[in-house]
């Protein structure tokens, strides 16, 4: 995307800075009124506004085209599989009447 080779759809995606989520998931905590799911985002932005952004922030950096594949068990932590995250997220949003069977 940085250097005009578009990688990803080009669409409004939802973000929001994780330090933000952290500070929010203590305010739910220490609010007892706070009872239900909470869907955080701060903004919109394409992807390709996103990486212009970045690139016009950060001048001075040397981007990689390419990435090296760390082992996350050297941390002792793994990623959940992405249809454990589907299915739970589907299952949260059933739960929480957001989606309704057919």
């Amino acid at each position: 995307m940085l250097d005009g080779n578009e990688s990803l759809e080009d669409k409004n995606r939802p973000l929001v800075d994780l330090r933000d989520v952290a500070d929010v998931i203590l305010v739910v905590y220490e609010k007892p009124e706070a009872k239900r799911r909470y869907i955080c985002t701060s903004f919109a932005i394409r992807m390709q506004a996103l990486a212009v952004k970045i690139k016009i922030m950060f001048l001075n950096y040397d981007y990689s085209k390419s990435f090296t594949k760390v082992d996350e068990g050297n941390l002792g932590w793994k990623y959940r599989p992405l249809e454990e995250s589907i299915h739970d997220s589907d299952k949260n949003y059933e739960e929480s009447g957001i989606l309704h069977k057919e």
